[in-house]
């Protein structure tokens, strides 16, 4: 309870519970749905690699400690190279072939989204890799910038002492040594 109080980002589950209703109500151009919700509620977020729909090529993943390490390489589907994102428990760092830092890293979010405007956790895209839903995914990244703390502490998230501390922690887990690049949804 004293960690959510410290750390948790005010109405975060009904704001998950609009996007998944906005969703379901929508027919077509679902990422203009979600960047719309989000955007709605001051999180600005875009779709990564320039719109391109990625293909997942291979997903290897292992418990270690209690926490799920992988590695999810996915092809663009512009041919433009390729994804690299590594995961514990969730999604930890992006890397394009093309770039030499980090397109996104934690704790600025990176979400899947399908093109029927179904949504993947890490777990159900390793498991449904093969199905048709998840041929083409949609990456989305979404800024960080929300306040924290209840009541708020006008701090954001990702510049909030004791996220960075843990965040720090996480990046050398997965092997990161380099400094946080902050996400800039618009580009």
């Amino acid at each position: 309870g004293s960690q959510l109080k410290e750390f948790a980002v005010p109405s975060g589950l009904e704001r998950a519970r609009r996007i998944g209703g906005a969703l379901r109500a929508a027919s077509g151009d679902y990422t203009s749905v979600v960047l719309s919700q989000l955007s709605s509620f001051g999180m600005p977020g875009r779709v990564l690699f320039e719109g391109s729909l990625l293909k997942p090529v291979k997903f290897v993943q292992h418990t270690q400690d209690a926490h799920d390490i992988g590695t999810l390489v996915l092809e663009r589907a512009d041919g433009k190279g390729s994804v690299t994102v590594l995961s514990l428990n969730e999604n930890i760092l992006a890397y394009s072939s093309n770039q030499s830092a980090p397109v996104i890293q934690m704790p600025d979010m990176l979400c899947w989204l399908g093109e029927d405007g179904t949504t993947f956790d890490n777990a159900q895209l390793q498991s449904e890799m093969s199905s048709p839903k998840v041929k083409s995914i949609y990456a989305i990244g979404v800024e960080a910038t929300q306040t924290v703390g209840v009541p708020s502490t006008g701090v954001t998230f990702r510049d909030f002492p004791g996220v960075q501390a843990q965040m720090a922690a996480i990046m050398g887990a997965v092997g990161y040594a380099g400094a946080y690049v902050p996400f800039d949804a618009n580009g």
